[in-house]
C-alpha cells in the first residue's frame, strides 16, 4: 500500500508555503482564482487517494478479495501524487524545478512511482476482468458503496 503521508502530501504543503510568501500585484496567491483551483483539486486528490486506500484495507481486514481495488489504487494514487506535485512546481516557477526545494525529486518519484508496481494498462486489465466477473458471480454494481 501507499503511505499517504508522503510526497503528495509533502507536495501539497510546498504549495501552501509558497502561497505564504509569495506574492502577486497586492494580493497573496492564495487569493487568485486560478491557484485556489490548484488548492482544490490537491485537496481532492489528496483525499481521494486516501479514501480508495481506506477502503482497500477494510476489504482487506475482512478477509476479501481486494485485488481490484488494489490494482485501482497502483493506477490512482500515483497519479494523483503527480498532479499535486506538479501544481506544486507550478506554484513555484522555475525553483520548482531547481534542486533548492524537493519538489523535483517528488517529480522525478512520481513517475518512479508509476513504473514500480507496473504499467497502468495491466492493472486496467485486471480491473475490467474482475469487475464484470464479481457481477456475474452475484455482487453488485455498486462497488460495496
Amino acid at each position: 500500500m501507499y503511505e499517504l503521508r508522503g510526497p503528495d502530501v509533502a507536495g501539497f504543503r510546498h504549495d501552501d508555503q509558497a502561497l505564504d510568501g509569495k506574492r502577486g500585484t497586492r494580493w497573496p496567491l492564495e487569493t487568485k482564482q486560478f491557484i485556489q483551483g490548484f488548492i482544490a483539486d490537491s485537496y481532492i486528490d489528496i483525499h481521494s487517494a486516501r479514501l480508495m486506500t481506506i477502503r482497500c484495507a477494510e476489504i482487506m481486514e475482512q478477509g476479501l478479495d481486494a485485488r481490484t481495488d488494489i490494482s485501482a489504487i497502483k493506477i490512482a494514487v500515483p497519479a494523483a501524487m503527480h498532479r499535486v506535485v506538479d501544481r506544486a512546481i507550478q506554484v513555484h516557477g522555475a525553483l520548482g524545478v531547481s534542486s533548492e526545494i524537493p519538489l523535483e525529486g517528488m517529480d522525478r518519484g512520481a513517475r518512479t512511482l508509476r513504473l514500480a508496481d507496473g504499467p497502468d494498462e495491466v492493472h486496467k486489465i485486471l480491473i475490467a476482468q474482475n469487475v464484470p466477473s464479481a457481477y456475474r458471480n452475484g455482487e453488485s454494481w455498486d462497488f460495496g458503496l
